[in-house]
């Protein structure tokens, strides 16, 4: 983020379901960096609003660290000829 105290949302291009936002984003408010998640709604009059969602930045190091990619498996198959022991 460029300006301290400040954001930015684009249009999710890559929107498959209705838990997805319609916006997604960064912010700087006070030095801190935070990612925003906007969905556009209707209230029961008819009125557009917009739903936020703020979180910490996305740190794929963590990521990787909590849920670390399963161990690749192998299967041991019988051998025509049979171990000498």
């Amino acid at each position: 983020m460029n300006y301290p105290d400040s954001g930015a949302l684009f249009k999710n291009n890559f929107k498959d379901n209705e838990r997805k936002p319609d916006f997604k984003g960064e912010g700087n408010w006070r030095g801190d960096v935070f990612e925003v998640a906007a969905w556009e709604r209707k209230d029961k009059n008819g009125n557009t609003y917009f739903s936020l969602k703020f979180s910490e930045p996305f740190d794929k190091e963590v990521h990787e660290q909590s849920n670390p990619k399963p161990k690749e498996s192998f299967t041991i198959t019988e051998t025509e000829d049979p171990l000498p022991f």
